[in-house]
């Protein structure tokens, strides 16, 4: 079948990897099973030079088991990134507001980096890197904004606060190269 037939928002849990081009895996949704479709192979055919800083293999493998949180209100966007943070070695765990995110950390949950939004209700990201900069448990992890709030000002702003980065949210090539810098500052080669 080469045709759209439904659209649903639901958590995507890759069960099965593929080794099909263009294809991540296979996903079982709404008790079907479905093949979920790598978007990037597409781009990277259309595009050649999509992913031009991927990291060598044996730093690939190294942060296979990074272990990543996002933040970020809007369901759809930790529905389409989290997916594609896990196809690039990341395990990813998803927290739909900085309070859900703080009673992560409050739980003991342990995590190597957190990627925020920046606009969200009742606490902002600004406010967030605060809270998670203010407790030692978290208080010395990467945190990289994601937002489309790109204003110098808001950048400087969350630099300020404790962002290690600040990326515009359709710039995912940017975040993954944050990523690899900061999980591997430190490391010696």
């Amino acid at each position: 079948m080469s045709e759209i037939v439904d659209i649903v928002e639901e958590t995507l849990k890759v069960e099965i990897k593929s080794t099909r081009a263009g294809i991540m895996g296979t996903a079982i949704i709404g008790g079907k099973t479905i093949d979920i479709v790598d978007t990037s192979h597409f781009m990277k055919q259309a595009y050649g030079d999509w992913f031009t800083n991927t990291p060598d293999s044996a730093t690939h493998v190294a942060e296979r088991q990074k272990r990543l949180l996002l933040v970020d209100d809007s369901a759809f966007f930790r529905n389409f990134l989290a997916p594609y943070l896990n196809v690039e070695g990341f395990e990813v765990i998803t927290a739909e507001n900085p309070k859900k995110a703080l009673e992560l950390r409050d739980a003991g949950v342990m995590i190597d980096a957190i990627i925020s939004d920046i606009e969200m209700p009742e606490m902002d990201g600004f406010g967030f890197v605060e809270a998670v900069k203010a407790d030692h448990r978290w208080a010395a992890l990467p945190m990289i904004a994601i937002t489309s709030r790109t204003e110098e000002k808001n950048r400087t702003r969350g630099l300020s606060l404790g962002f290690r980065d600040y990326i515009a949210k359709d710039q995912h090539k940017e975040l993954i190269r944050a990523l690899h810098e900061s999980l591997n500052e430190g490391v010696v080669s």
